[in-house]
């Protein structure tokens, strides 16, 4: 029987599947190693722990190759380590971009993680191939390590001392094997996974906090038409379980090339309804090319520019420089007129080196104010292998760093007759000289009124009536901040009593989930695992859990947008002449509409709602920057009945939303900051005018 090498990019699947992607890096490196290594032995791709232990434990298995990334190196070197208890004399082979940079931090990761043999750095392709030839062979151990010393973009430790090997990477993946074309990937597609793709690999920019900024990833090299459109084909024939497809280039649409891959998609969709929506970051410039490959797509690639911040010190000691204003709102208004259901996002970090309080918000004040769909907000993570977590970059912007569990990455596992608590863990900037912890907290919750209030056109209503009056929408939502915080006069509810401790809840959730220290988090983390009965909050997501809590009480939050709205424009002396049931039919249309989400499902039946003015017709003209005399009036002898519902294939894209994600409780808040909601909410169709 053939020697059997097992590939492996594994997901924590504790809470439901936490990488709910195809294991395409990992693929490449299988199907290049079957394509080379023929009948000298079976090769197997897998991505869920419980069919990587089963093999491990076949007699005939002589290596493990592992994927690392923040999400899966412990519960990657826990198999590692059980791999070794059961036949020491397998090679164990890890890769990715969660690793050092700098000499002596990988000597000790590399003691730390016994169990590896080998790590490889950039491409693993070739280095994999060298690796398990020799051994395939009947090398040991001792004589690999002795004979890679010539084999390129390894690290490891030999007699106690680190050998690293030059670094280079391939010259050419036009003609890699594509897993999906040779088979391998046909099993995933019985699993509730996004599909993703490759057409370029590298990235010219040399960002201090991506792990793609080194600058040997400077060179683009790209894989040829015929590959990446006879993939496209395979996947939309295999019928894929999720609606999305994602792009994994590190700037789409900036090339030339990615326009016959976009038409490509736009065929597809035509002919196949897939995929619905194409998830892909957008090149940081090219703006013309870009705005292209969007309309190719026709709203259905949430395109944005991602800036991390406006502030143009902190891009400085970050080393970037933000796409041009101008060619940012060309993106931004295209996106707006593609489609009704089309989105646009940007990217804002927090706590980068120079960061405040204050040019946080002035970073969220621009994004929004600009009209951009979604605002995605991270916390800045010191990822190994990256400029910004060096010991210099620490010492030069005096960071102050807390531990937590990365969310959805940690649960208990049963291998064979032993269970193991793993945890995945990053270490993240909370504060500097500049950012106190109370400033950290108040940036925190200023998100998730971001997230909640505004994200994914939750209220795009409310931000429409805003931009025909001309106001800004971001101080819109800092008054729905300060009403959250009991630092308004807005008028005090039942509805916000009830929002206030949830945002009070948060608040205190965020600072209980982070430590000052990896040992001090591990600890509380197993202790925790032990006391199974405790609903179990280290590793979740905060801002996506407590949005889904808030999802859960809508009527609320509508109740107190509409309130705010009032009071806001009543502040501003706004000279409006909406009709005096205006309000309330405001409170109608977003009810039914937007009461879709219950604890623990998506309601998709119709309601039916009678106006006292063409409501929905009123919205659609102010959103569209027209407003009719006529629609301002109320007809005091008129009724215009609507029936709110869900088109069938939206009921369609929802139904696969929630097969991939909602398995757990995090799952609703992922689930939402995933998908497209316009996609979610009931639409109105006129039924009736009566008299």
């Amino acid at each position: 029987m053939l020697p059997l090498v097992v590939v492996a990019d594994l997901s924590h699947t504790y809470s439901g599947i936490a990488a709910p992607t195809f294991p395409l890096g990992a693929g490449y490196v299988a199907a290049f190693l079957a394509e080379k290594l023929g009948s000298e032995a079976e090769i197997v791709i897998h991505k869920f722990p419980k069919e990587t232990y089963e093999d491990l434990s076949n007699e005939r298995c002589v290596a493990l190759l592992l994927s690392n990334y923040s999400w899966n190196e412990q519960i990657a070197t826990v198999l590692a380590t059980i791999a070794k208890g059961i036949s020491p004399g397998i090679v164990t082979v890890m890769g990715g971009p969660n690793f050092p940079t700098e000499s002596i931090e990988k000597k000790q990761w590399l003691e730390d993680h016994a169990s590896i043999d080998f790590y490889v750095e950039l491409e693993g392709e070739l280095p994999a191939l060298e690796i398990v030839r020799r051994l395939l062979k009947g090398h040991d151990l001792s004589k690999l390590r002795f004979e890679l010393q010539g084999t390129p973009n390894l690290a490891y430790l030999m007699d106690g001392a680190l050998v690293e090997t030059s670094t280079r990477r391939l010259s050419e993946i036009g003609e890699l094997v594509s897993p999906y074309l040779n088979g391998m990937f046909d099993k995933f597609f019985k699993d509730p996974l996004i599909p993703m793709i490759e057409t370029t690999r590298g990235c010219p920019f040399s960002c201090t906090f991506c792990a793609d900024g080194l600058a040997i990833k400077n060179k683009i090299t790209r894989h040829t038409s015929r590959i990446v459109e006879q993939e496209l084909d395979y996947i939309a024939l295999h019928n894929p379980k999720s609606p999305e497809l994602i792009i994994t280039d590190l700037n789409y649409g900036m090339y030339p090339e990615d326009e016959a891959t976009s038409q490509k998609i736009s065929q597809m969709q035509k002919k196949f309804n897939w995929p619905r929506t194409i998830s892909a970051s957008a090149g940081k410039n090219k703006s013309d090319r870009i705005m292209k490959n969007m309309e190719v797509l026709d709203g259905t690639w949430s395109a944005g520019a991602s800036i991390q911040t406006t502030d143009p010190n902190v891009l400085l000691n970050i080393k970037r420089k933000n796409i041009s204003s101008s060619a940012y709102l060309d993106i931004v208004n295209l996106g707006a007129k593609l489609s009704a259901d089309s989105k646009t996002h940007s990217e804002i970090i927090l706590g980068l080196p120079g960061d405040t309080k204050d040019t946080h918000f002035e970073s969220l004040r621009f994004v929004v104010d600009s009209g951009i769909d979604t605002v995605r907000m991270f916390q800045a993570i010191l990822l190994p292998g990256t400029d910004m977590a060096t010991a210099e970059s620490r010492k030069t912007f005096k960071y102050r760093t807390a531990w937590r569990v990365i969310p959805g990455a940690s649960g208990i596992y049963r291998f064979g007759d032993k269970e193991v608590a793993i945890a995945e863990t990053e270490e993240i900037i909370v504060g500097s000289d500049l950012i106190s912890h109370s400033d950290y907290l108040d940036c925190r919750v200023m998100n998730l009124v971001v997230e909640s209030f505004y994200n994914n056109g939750i209220f795009k209503e409310v931000f429409s009536i805003l931009a025909f009056l001309k106001f800004s929408k971001f101080d819109f939502l800092y008054k729905l901040y300060e009403a959250l915080n009991n630092i308004s006069s807005v008028a005090f509810t039942d509805d916000l009593f009830k929002l206030r401790g949830t945002i009070s809840d948060f608040r205190e959730a965020t600072s209980n989930s982070i430590f000052k220290t990896r040992k001090i988090l591990l600890e509380e983390f197993q202790k925790s695992m032990n006391n199974k009965d405790q609903d179990f909050e280290l590793g979740r997501n905060e801002i996506l859990y407590f949005r889904a809590i808030l999802m859960t009480q809508m009527r609320s939050m509508i109740n107190l947008v509409v309130s705010t709205l009032d009071y806001f424009l009543k502040e501003k002396q706004s000279e409006h002449n909406f009709y005096p049931k205006f309000y309330p039919d405001l409170i109608k249309h977003l009810d039914a509409s937007r009461s879709v989400f219950s604890e623990k499902s998506i309601i998709t039946s119709d309601m039916k709602v009678v106006f006292s003015a063409d409501f929905p017709r009123l919205i659609s003209d102010i959103s569209h920057g027209v407003l009719r005399a006529s629609s301002l009036q109320e007809k005091v002898n008129e009724k215009f009945e609507y029936t709110y519902a869900l088109p069938v294939e939206n009921i369609d894209y929802i139904k696969k939303q929630k097969d991939i994600y909602m398995k757990s409780a995090l799952g609703m808040g992922r689930m939402i900051q995933r998908s497209n909601l316009n996609l979610f909410f009931r639409r109105p169709v006129i039924m009736s005018t009566q008299n």
